[in-house]
C-alpha cells in the first residue's frame, strides 16, 4: 500500500507540473496509519484554508481564492472616480475585461495556481477515500466521517472546475460539450490526461455526494470548517439545480430543513456596522477558502483615492427601499472631504456602494466569500424548483421563510409576480441573498442554458485612466482622471469567454491531449 501510495503522489506531475507537492506530502500519504493521521491530512491539504496574507496576491503558495469569481458578472464594476494605480483594481481587472489570457497583471503573465491547486487536493482526496478502509483497528463510524468528507471535498473541487473550465450543464449537449479532465483513482494510470465531458463530471460530482450523504448522517462536527450531511445535502441540491432535476433538489433541501440544525439571521435584529456572514451565525452550514472581498472592494486610506470595485447600479437597482439587505449587505463607500483630505472625521459619500458581509475577520469568525454554504440558499433552491414545477403558491411561501427575515413586518409584502415574471423575482431574490458569495457568474451561465426559461445577456464594463500617483497634489490627481471606454460580454449564444482558458502549463504537459478553450482577444469600446 505505501508504495502505491508514493507510486500516486509521483504522478501527480500530470495535472500540477509542481515539485513542491512532491516533497511535501508524499512521506505524510505513505506513513498514514489511523483515521487521526488521515484526517489531520485531509485538514491540513485537503480543505482550502482561509488566507493568512495581509496584502492581495493571486499567486505563492497562499493565494487568495479565485476573486476574480466577483468582477466577471453584472454585480461589480469600476468606480466612476479617481484610484490610485495599485490595488485589486488592477490585480484581476482582466477578469473584470473578460481577456483572452486574463491571468496577467501589469502586461506580465502569471500562472492560474487554482487548477493546479484544485487537481493538487484531489489527489489527496483520491488517496484517502480508499486508504481509509485499511484502518480496520478505528471505529466504523471515524472511518465511514473521514471517507464521506473525502467525498464531500473531492465533488466540491470538481464543482468549481467545471463552472470556470467546463461549459454549463444542458442536459441535450452535455454528453458532448467538454469539462476537465476527472482522475478518481489512487493509482497511476500510463497516459496523458484529455478534458471528460460535462455530464461525466457532473454525473462524478453526484455520485461522491450521494455516498458521502449516508456517511455522514448524524455526525456532529464541532466547527463549520469540516463538512457534515448538512453541507453535502446543499451542494447535491445545488447540483441538481444546475442539471434542472428539479424533484430532486427538493428532497435535499427538505432533508435539511427536517434536520432543523438552521435558521436564517433575522437582519431586523443587526445593522450595517455587523457582519451579515459568519462563523456562528444560525445560516452557517459550512465554508471552506479565502474571503477577499475587503480586498475586492477596499477603500484606500488616503485621501483621495478609491482602491476596489463597487456595486454595480444593475444591482443595486433590483433592491426594494426597504429591504434591510440594502443598507446592511451593502455599505455606501466614503470620501474624504476636501477642505479636510487628511482628517478622517471629514468624510462625505458618493452614492457608491462596496459589499462586505464579513466586517471583523479576526472577530467575527472566518467564512469565505467563494465557497460558504449557508441556510438562506436551501430556501432559495427549494423556491427555484418549486417554481420551475409550476408549484409557484409553495415556491411563494418558501422565499417568504427568508424574505420575514429580510424586512421590518410593516415593510414585508406579499409576492404578487406570476408566470415568467415570477421566474424573474426568483432569480433577482437569489441574486440579492447571494450577492458576492461566487454565485452570480456561475448562474448567468446556468440560466443561458435553461431548457424553459432561456436568459442572457449582455454586459457592460465601464473603464477609466489611473492615476499613477508618481506626481501632483489633490486636484492633479482628479484633473488626470478620465473615462477610457467600455468592455463587452456579449450574450451568451454570441460569447466565448463565459470559460476561463485551461493553463498552459497544463496544456504543455500533457502532450496536446487537453483542447483549449478558445477566448477571443478583447478590445475597449469607447
Amino acid at each position: 500500500m505505501k508504495k502505491r501510495i508514493l507510486h500516486w503522489i509521483i504522478c501527480l506531475g500530470v495535472f500540477t507540473s509542481c515539485g513542491d507537492f512532491l516533497e511535501d506530502y508524499s512521506q505524510d500519504l505513505a506513513y498514514a496509519g489511523s483515521c487521526a493521521d488521515l484526517e489531520e491530512l485531509l485538514i491540513g491539504n485537503g480543505y482550502i484554508k482561509q488566507s493568512t496574507n495581509t496584502a492581495f496576491d493571486l499567486t505563492g503558495n497562499a493565494p487568495y481564492y479565485c476573486p476574480w469569481i466577483h468582477v466577471m458578472d453584472d454585480d461589480a464594476i469600476e468606480p466612476d472616480r479617481k484610484q490610485q494605480y495599485t490595488g485589486s483594481v488592477f490585480r484581476i481587472a482582466e477578469f473584470h475585461h473578460w481577456a483572452k489570457n486574463p491571468f496577467q497583471y501589469e502586461g506580465k503573465s502569471y500562472d492560474d495556481m487554482m487548477w493546479k491547486d484544485l487537481y493538487a487536493r484531489i489527489a489527496v482526496t483520491n488517496v484517502i477515500v480508499p486508504k481509509v478502509d485499511d484502518m480496520v483497528d478505528d471505529l466504523e463510524e471515524e472511518r465511514d466521517r473521514i471517507k464521506g468528507e473525502a467525498l464531500f471535498l473531492r465533488a466540491s473541487f470538481y464543482w468549481l472546475l467545471t463552472n470556470f473550465y467546463g461549459l454549463p450543464y444542458r442536459e441535450a449537449t452535455a454528453s458532448t460539450e467538454l469539462s476537465v479532465p476527472l482522475k478518481l483513482t489512487e493509482y497511476v494510470e500510463d497516459k496523458y490526461y484529455s478534458r471528460n465531458t460535462v455530464k461525466e463530471v457532473f454525473e462524478s460530482i453526484v455520485n461522491d455526494l450521494k455516498q458521502a450523504i449516508p456517511l455522514l448522517k448524524g455526525v456532529e462536527q464541532t466547527t463549520v470548517y469540516q463538512a457534515n450531511e448538512a453541507a453535502v445535502r446543499l451542494l447535491l441540491s445545488r447540483v441538481y439545480l444546475y442539471m434542472e432535476r428539479w424533484d430532486d433538489v427538493l428532497l435535499q433541501c427538505d432533508s435539511i430543513m427536517d434536520l432543523k440544525k438552521y435558521a436564517c439571521l433575522d437582519l431586523n435584529t443587526i445593522d450595517s456596522t455587523k457582519s451579515s456572514t459568519y462563523a456562528s451565525s444560525p445560516e452557517t452550514i459550512f465554508s471552506q477558502g479565502t474571503y477577499s472581498m475587503d480586498f475586492v472592494m477596499s477603500e484606500g486610506n488616503a485621501p483621495y483615492y478609491h482602491y476596489g470595485y463597487v456595486v454595480s447600479d444593475d444591482l443595486l437597482n433590483t433592491f426594494d427601499k426597504k429591504d434591510l439587505r440594502a443598507n446592511i449587505y451593502l455599505t455606501e463607500s466614503k470620501l474624504p472631504h476636501p477642505n479636510g483630505p487628511y482628517n478622517n472625521d471629514l468624510w462625505l459619500t458618493d452614492g457608491t456602494f462596496r459589499c462586505i458581509k464579513l466586517k471583523k475577520k479576526e472577530v467575527d469568525g472566518y467564512v469565505s466569500d467563494m465557497f460558504l454554504l449557508r441556510y438562506p440558499e436551501v430556501l432559495l433552491n427549494k423556491a427555484e424548483a418549486l417554481a420551475m414545477l409550476g408549484r409557484e403558491r409553495e415556491s411563494k411561501e418558501c422565499l417568504q421563510e427568508l424574505r420575514v427575515n429580510r424586512f421590518k413586518a410593516e415593510d414585508l409584502q406579499t409576492i404578487s409576480e406570476t408566470g415568467d415574471d415570477y421566474i424573474t423575482f426568483v432569480r433577482d431574490e437569489r441574486r440579492r441573498e447571494l450577492c458576492f458569495e461566487g454565485h452570480r457568474w456561475f448562474d448567468l451561465r446556468r440560466y443561458a442554458v435553461s431548457s424553459s426559461h432561456p436568459f442572457t445577456k449582455e454586459i457592460i464594463h465601464p473603464h477609466y485612466d489611473r492615476w499613477r500617483g508618481t506626481s501632483g497634489g489633490f486636484g492633479d490627481a482628479i484633473n488626470e482622471y478620465q473615462y477610457a471606454g467600455s468592455y463587452r460580454l456579449k450574450k451568451y449564444n454570441e460569447e466565448t469567454a463565459y470559460v476561463l482558458p485551461i493553463p498552459e502549463y497544463a496544456m504543455t504537459y500533457n502532450n496536446g491531449a487537453l483542447i483549449q478553450n478558445e477566448r477571443e482577444e478583447r478590445q475597449i469600446n469607447n
